[in-house]
């Protein structure tokens, strides 16, 4: 989609809110939208990164002052990993703005152009994180109404970020009106219709279907004829345009886009379950077939005999070590990759990792944080006990590991906190990835355990080596 023309500032009123927020230096414009410029600037109090969004006034998609400031409480309101935080927000001369939270990367829009369609586990991974967002917002009562890529910004850590809550409402005590972005919406929206969370679960299904297939479900040149088309149901199945997608993902996709929304999944919080069974389950299903298919590899014969046996034996050495190889090999796959019985139950959410041999290092954290032992001790615990959940990670010294584990925790100012955590190659001493979320410090535990469930399955996807001696 074309990007929106650069809205101007006016330039004494910004030179006012320059010289206001002197504190905060401007170092660069990072994006722009209708109605808003956002810069990147430098914190010198608190030495940090922050994005400055200044709202351009008399444009026509401009909020109004109520709006901005409404913004900024529905951001202060959702305090998740995924949401970005706010920091400040204010009026110079006319200019309205919002201090939020900086995270370096692209929106998703940009991502979607140059490489839709994507692959499906890659699709389900950063919805789940999207519908996660969505469903915090929802706990809190606000239904975000401009879902789409373009407010999905994915960071260079691969994470998701929900963004730009300005037409955010809260269903209860709403007025329907033509906010939104028509493409996105759902039906109900389009025809003005009083909202719920069902709207947003309609959005999100869109922004999956472009992910998976590059296009769009249903393309008009108006909200009127994107809702005749909606209630006519003429969008084309997932499953037409890409027939090798499991039909596990064209049924979530189907249900989500649903144009009843009686008929549609019912909550944020059950999409992000189906998508979270669905991947594990794919992860599972791709690690067993690649490793069947390292097991049915030809063996190379050139030189699997010893020098010095005669021409008349080597046939037979041949033909006993094939017969000796198939054995093995019967055994082993019908030991190890038996396929399960059929049930009635949901499929296995356990990884099929293979002894992969990891040791924790002690929690990094401020020397001045004041009652941390207690603190801390449960960190450690809930840490080893979710590995120790999944099937197939080990705990060994550091001198008998693969990997090793480094959390470290960092208070934010007011009551904030910041965990992280990295891989790193013991035998290299090389960072393989890390992860770091940010959020309340009462909810580090939930923090370090979604944290955790992102390293297991990247974890899973790297292959066993040996100890360092």
């Amino acid at each position: 989609m074309p990007q929106s023309p650069r809205p101007s500032l006016p330039t004494q009123a910004f030179e006012n809110l320059r010289l206001r927020l002197a504190r905060f230096r401007i170092r660069e414009e990072i994006a722009h939208g209708g109605s808003s410029v956002i810069f990147r600037v430098y914190d010198e109090d608190l030495d940090r990164q922050l994005a400055l969004k200044v709202i351009v006034p008399g444009g026509v998609k401009t909020p109004s002052p109520g709006r901005v400031l409404e913004e900024a409480r529905n951001l202060a309101k959702v305090n998740h990993p995924a949401i970005l935080h706010v920091y400040g927000a204010g009026e110079v001369s006319g200019l309205h703005y919002i201090l939020l939270q900086y995270v370096r990367g692209q929106t998703l829009d940009r991502y979607i152009e140059e490489n839709a369609p994507l692959p499906c586990l890659q699709s389900l991974h950063w919805i789940e994180q999207a519908a996660d967002a969505l469903n915090a917002a929802h706990q809190h009562d606000l239904i975000h109404r401009d879902v789409k890529p373009s407010n999905l910004l994915l960071s260079d850590c691969g994470l998701i970020y929900l963004m730009d809550f300005g037409i955010a409402v809260d269903p209860s005590d709403s007025t329907p009106d033509a906010a939104g972005t028509y493409l996105y919406s759902s039906p109900e929206q389009n025809r003005l219709l009083r909202l719920d969370v069902r709207s947003d679960i309609y959005s999100l299904g869109v922004v999956l279907y472009q992910l998976l297939t590059g296009t769009l479900p249903l393309v008009a040149r108006s909200a009127q004829e994107m809702s005749q088309r909606q209630s006519n149901g003429s969008s084309l199945p997932i499953e037409e345009l890409r027939p090798q997608l499991p039909k596990s993902v064209c049924s979530l996709v189907s249900r989500m886009l649903c144009a009843a929304p009686s008929k549609r999944i019912s909550t944020m919080q059950r999409v992000q379950e189906e998508i979270r069974a669905i991947r594990l389950h794919l992860e599972s299903a791709h690690s067993s077939q690649k490793s069947i298919h390292n097991l049915a590899q030809p063996v190379s014969l050139s030189k699997t005999y010893p020098r010095g046996v005669t021409r008349p034996y080597r046939l037979l050495w041949i033909a006993s070590f094939l017969i000796l190889t198939i054995l093995v090999s019967k055994l082993w796959v019908g030991n190890v990759f038996t396929p399960p019985k059929a049930s009635s139950s949901p499929p296995s959410l356990e990884m099929n990792v293979s002894n992969v041999l990891v040791s924790i290092a002690p929690i990094q954290h401020p020397t001045d944080w004041i009652d941390r032992e207690k603190l801390l001790e449960k960190l450690e615990s809930g840490l080893r006990e979710q590995f120790v959940r999944e099937r197939g990670f080990l705990f060994r010294s550091e001198d008998k590991a693969f990997y090793r584990i480094e959390p470290s925790v960092s208070m934010l100012p007011p009551h904030s906190a910041q965990i992280t955590l990295l891989v790193r190659r013991i035998s290299t001493g090389a960072i393989l990835f890390g992860e770091s979320l940010v959020g309340k410090r009462e909810e580090l535990s939930r923090m370090l355990h979604n944290l955790s469930e992102m390293l297991i399955h990247r974890l899973a996807q790297i292959r066993p080596e040996k100890p360092s001696p």
